[in-house]
């Protein structure tokens, strides 16, 4: 709907720090039995456990949630090119995806670059996607250079004008 009807033009998956979902994730034979409406819904993430567990299985169990919050981020942008709108609008260039692990304990943010394969922090990879910049006012806040300039007028002005 928001795609569609409201033309949003940026969508960010952010994973976190310490997600309860991904410790889950990686223990679902217990939520099986303990928690079985947890464990149907993480049936979704089906992806990122089988990733992990085929590709990672080498890695220290304290590196493994860290992972696996990495790398479902990644698999849920996946999903969402498959959506027809999204593919149709990401083909013609008319909206981003944008993948983010917010770290809790330190209020970082990563965002993940698909050039180098990592997670940087944002500033380092967005886009200065800005159609009509001539006619934009100057953004009076860090950070918007990304955003349309509809949507930047609209945050610097306010919803109500």
């Amino acid at each position: 709907y928001a795609i569609h009807a409201l033309d949003i033009e940026h969508v960010v998956v952010c994973g976190h720090s310490n997600c309860g979902a991904m410790k889950g994730l990686l223990k679902m034979e217990k939520l099986e039995q303990d928690m079985p409406l947890v464990y149907d819904w993480l049936k979704y993430a089906e992806t990122t456990r089988r990733l992990i567990r085929e590709n990672y299985a080498d890695r220290p169990s304290e590196e493994i949630i860290e992972i696996a919050i990495a790398e479902n981020v990644l698999t849920q942008l996946e999903n969402l090119r498959t959506y027809p709108v999204i593919r149709s609008r990401l083909h013609q260039n008319r909206m981003s995806l944008h993948g983010w692990v917010y770290n809790i304990e330190t209020g970082e943010v990563h965002s993940y670059d698909p050039v180098s394969h990592s997670y940087l922090p944002p500033q380092a990879n967005l886009s200065t996607y800005r159609p009509d910049a001539e006619e934009m006012p100057p953004i009076h806040f860090p950070g918007a250079q990304w955003l349309s300039p509809q949507q930047a007028e609209r945050i610097y002005r306010g919803s109500s004008s």
